[in-house]
């Protein structure tokens, strides 16, 4: 029995990695194939494949994160077929996230809800006829549809007020519109998620799941097959085909620009994201010297400080300040000045003229003088000798920013009694976040210090909250908070009488994103590195002299401020 489950087991197993083997060849041949080719090479190939004239075509593409954007004959208008259906239920389902309608509203004998099901997933075209006629009929609900369309209806060209003509451009505008605000247009999207799972671009069976609305017309002048779709790749892409006499595999066509498109967003996604690996390896190598990775040379943590070397413990003991040449000259012209000045005076001082010993006094008190004139700024250097280690006073700085001793912090800056880090903003949530950035600094110092005179350089790298990134994904964060509300609270929860958000919903959404990314520091965490200059005084010791630098990099704002960790 225990042999038959260990076979079992295997076997299970097994049928694993079958299944799993064909999906990591498919999506590895996939980026080999694209490695090279832009979007509408990849396009040609399969119009290639299926003998699809380019004139039997319109197409379009939008990456909704990125705005990657690409059309064949995007603004040629196309036998729109049942894709129209997208708008006119965007008109609808807007009005009942207004409050101005509601699911149960009847409309030519229909529920409101009956009608959207009928319309989106059985394409019914008397169900949709309702709608346009509540509207006030064909041409006014074409003049209505023109903002969703992205139009101006007295600018707009005369053929989108001819029969039912849409152009590529128009329809990825309408799904895009509908993509970034689901929640203005409730229902609608996963109605679509639901829409003919066999056929159009659900033909053959996709990566990632397909919210669509296709559209189909038999004529004369030849076979119209459309789809429309919101395809939720890791990055969601808004798609739209148009085809006309696309010949018995037009289905089949249909399904595989659906496939191509969407590995197009995943391969562009993935190969966007080893791109910015490589240049946050690239700048960690430029941080490190170019020696080895960031994360093998450099620790992000002040405890793991390198021991400081012997040498470098005797370095400033052993700097030994030199007089200038200049200085060695003038000496010397001063000593010959004062020989002649005796060798007169002896003579003088014979002959009764001259008192010997005043004046040899007097010249020997002019040539000390003299002597100390030249000899003042290298006897100055040496009693203001620097003491100590600069290298103290710069982990002294930063251990004190960690542990919040800012008293201390302070006390290693030249000319600088405050950085505002010590100052709470009152705002719960701005507080929030400063704590989250006070409590990220961690640092390493980077090889000796260099030191000249009374002056001296220290590297240091510094990680710290990256304020940018984190801001800059704090809206769409606080978006996802408010979608999710709009599935699980009511309509008198969360709108006002106007039809706008209450203004307790976004705040408490803004919070809850807040909490969420604050939870997340450590995907938004950057490396500043950082040449920090220091000065001598006798009074105050080795300090750090301020830098644009310096602050910027505390104050979180020299981040990449791209979004996701450095």
């Amino acid at each position: 029995m225990k042999e038959m489950k260990r076979i079992l087991c295997l076997a299970a197993a097994l049928l694993l990695l079958l299944g799993f083997a064909p999906r990591a060849r498919a999506e590895e041949e996939s980026a080999e194939s694209f490695e090279g080719k832009t979007w509408e090479e990849l396009v040609q190939e399969l119009m290639d494949e299926y003998k699809i004239r380019e004139d039997q075509v319109a197409m379009g593409y939008l990456n909704t994160v990125t705005g990657e954007t690409h059309y064949v004959r995007g603004d040629t208008y196309m036998v729109t077929a049942s894709m129209y259906k997208v708008p006119i239920n965007m008109v609808f389902t807007e009005r009942i996230s207004k409050g101005e309608m509601d699911w149960d509203t009847v409309i030519s004998g229909l529920t409101y809800e009956q009608i959207l099901e009928k319309t989106i997933i059985d394409s019914d075209n008397d169900a949709a006829e309702k709608l346009w006629l509540k509207l006030g009929g064909y041409q006014k609900y074409r003049e209505i549809i023109c903002p969703y369309m992205g139009v101006d209806p007295e600018t707009v060209d005369k053929m989108y007020w001819v029969n039912n003509y849409f152009t590529a451009e128009q329809m990825i505008h309408c799904l895009s519109m509908l993509q970034a605000e689901p929640e203005r247009f409730p229902r609608l999207e996963e109605t679509m998620r639901r829409a003919e799972p066999n056929r159009f671009f659900l033909y053959h069976e996709q990566p990632v799941e397909i919210a669509h609305k296709f559209g189909y017309v038999p004529d004369k002048s030849g076979t119209y097959f459309n789809d429309c779709a919101i395809c939720y790749t890791d990055e969601p892409i808004c798609i739209v085909l148009f085809t006309v006499g696309g010949g018995m595999k037009v289905e089949s066509f249909l399904a595989d620009f659906c496939t191509l498109m969407c590995d197009w967003a995943q391969y562009t996604a993935e190969r966007d994201r080893k791109a910015q690996e490589e240049q946050i390896a690239a700048a960690a190598m430029a941080v490190t010297g170019g020696e080895e990775t960031q994360e093998e040379r450099v620790p992000y943590v002040s405890e793991t400080l390198p021991p400081q070397s012997e040498e470098a413990g005797r370095l400033v003991d052993q700097t030994v300040i030199a007089p200038s040449q200049g200085q060695l000259v003038l000496g010397g012209v001063i000593v010959v000045l004062a020989l002649a000045a005796l060798i007169t005076l002896i003579p003088a001082a014979h002959r009764g003229k001259l008192s010997f010993g005043w004046g040899f006094f007097a010249v020997l008190a002019l040539t000390a003088a003299l002597l100390l004139c030249v000899a003042a700024p290298t006897l100055s250097e040496k009693l203001n000798r620097p003491e100590g280690d600069p290298r103290e006073s710069v982990t002294g700085f930063f251990d004190a920013l960690k542990a919040q001793d800012y008293e201390h912090a302070y006390g290693c800056l030249e000319g600088y009694s405050s950085l505002g880090l010590e100052n709470e903003p009152e705002d719960a949530m701005a507080r929030r976040v400063f704590e989250a950035l006070r409590g990220s600094y961690s640092y390493i110092l980077e090889g000796d210090c260099t030191v000249n005179g009374a002056s001296g350089t220290q590297r240091v790298l510094l990680r710290h909250l990256d304020l940018g990134a984190l801001h800059a994904d704090l809206r769409y964060e606080t978006e996802a908070v408010l979608t999710r509300k709009v599935q699980e609270l009511s309509r008198a929860e969360l709108y006002d009488e106007n039809g706008a958000y209450r203004t307790e919903i976004t705040t408490a959404a803004y919070e809850e994103a807040v909490e969420t990314l604050a939870e997340r520091a450590e995907d938004y965490m950057h490396v500043s590195p950082l040449e920090l200059e220091l000065h001598y005084s006798a009074a105050e010791g080795w300090q750090i002299v301020v830098s644009p630098a310096l602050t910027a990099a505390l104050s979180g704002t020299d981040g990449v401020g791209g979004g996701a960790a450095s």
